[in-house]
């Protein structure tokens, strides 16, 4: 069960050497996972 839901960013880098800023969200669980998801659907990046 998720417990906690923060959005917040993170840096992904591509193959070419370019680093992108992504938005995602944090995720916790109340055994304390944590987990980190993009914010932003698959269909929507063309890199």
């Amino acid at each position: 069960m998720i417990t906690k839901a923060e959005l917040g960013l993170a840096g992904f880098s591509e193959p070419d050497g370019t680093y992108t800023m992504l938005p995602v969200w944090n995720l916790s669980s109340k055994q304390g996972l944590t987990f980190t998801v993009l914010a932003v659907a698959d269909s929507k990046l063309d890199f």
